[in-house]
């Protein structure tokens, strides 16, 4: 298949290309050549015309990106676009403090888990925006409990 990449950025919206744009200068400044489609998505989070239900359906939708935490934000978002009744603090139930802590006794490597353990413990200093968006889909995919505002 040939296809002509300038044209078709020139196609897109000015909050989609920006977003492209973005997530490119994200990735080479990382030198990570490959921009992946959660490098788009953080772009489109900065900037402060997006409507997040929206960019959800569309993906569920309309899109090859598709998958239940989709579904999720998209439901989360159409309940509330700004998340503002949450607060962005994450619960943990233990577990995946034990399993960092176990790996870190048996020297296995564990990266996945413990940056996520730790995104989880950085969400109870400030509120953030994706804390909001991480705690949204906890809750709705395992009713797990948020706090409110």
């Amino acid at each position: 298949m040939n296809v002509n990449l300038k044209s078709l950025v020139a196609r897109l919206n000015d909050v989609t290309r920006n977003a492209l744009e973005g997530a490119a200068g994200l990735c080479l400044s990382r030198t990570n050549y490959d921009v992946e489609v959660e490098h788009i998505l953080a772009k489109i989070l900065e900037q402060d015309d997006t409507d997040l239900h929206k960019i959800a359906a569309v993906w569920n939708h309309g899109s090859v990106v598709r998958s239940w935490l989709n579904e999720l934000a998209e439901r989360a978002f159409e309940k509330d676009i700004e998340l503002s009744a949450l607060r962005g603090y994450v619960e943990d139930s233990g577990e995946g403090r034990w399993t960092v802590q176990e790996a870190i006794d048996l020297d296995v490597p564990a990266p996945v888990i413990t940056l996520s353990l730790l995104t989880r413990l950085r969400s109870r200093q400030t509120d953030s925006f994706s804390a909001k968006v991480i705690a949204a889909l906890r809750n709705e995919f395992g009713g797990h409990a948020v706090k409110k505002t």
